[in-house]
């Protein structure tokens, strides 16, 4: 499974503020979805409208940075052997028509965004309790306790 993410349609669904805070948003976007792509057979792709073109690996996944992310979003799938293996995430409605007509998926940004919320906490929590866990001591006998004892040079 390959999530294609449309970057900054992602961003400006929740938040239409200044270029600081577009980043700051760009950054927990790619590191929430690096999380939860990692130990999972999920790779994602998530492409930014920007003036500075660039293309970066980040765990299982790519960022891209292009003058037209739409377009970048298409060209992918249109050279997508297996279109049917894509989601993507996005609101535009003529981006969404020409994946589905490739054979590709889509799901709006809200509901991705709550997927994976849903999933990057259930991952966290699971690290916790995998934390928390007391390491199990075997209670040793009377013949392990004599082995030792001679290891350790006791008796």
């Amino acid at each position: 499974m390959e999530y294609i993410i449309d970057g900054c349609n992602y961003i400006k669904f929740f938040d239409n503020a200044d270029q600081k805070n577009f980043e700051l948003q760009k950054d927990g976007l790619i590191n929430r979805v690096n999380q939860y792509a990692s130990g999972k057979n999920v790779t994602f792709c998530i492409v930014f409208d920007s003036t500075r073109i660039s293309q970066q690996k980040i765990g299982k996944g790519v960022v891209i940075h292009t003058r037209d992310a739409d377009k970048k979003i298409i060209q992918i799938v249109n050279e997508c052997k297996y279109p049917q293996a894509l989601t993507v995430i996005t609101n535009d409605k003529r981006l969404i028509a020409h994946v589905k007509d490739r054979g590709a998926k889509s799901m709006p940004v809200i509901s991705f965004n709550e997927f994976l919320m849903k999933k990057t906490e259930q991952q966290s929590q699971s690290m916790k309790n995998k934390g928390a866990e007391k390491p199990r001591i075997k209670n040793m006998g009377r013949k392990d306790v004599e082995k030792w004892k001679r290891e350790l040079g006791l008796i």
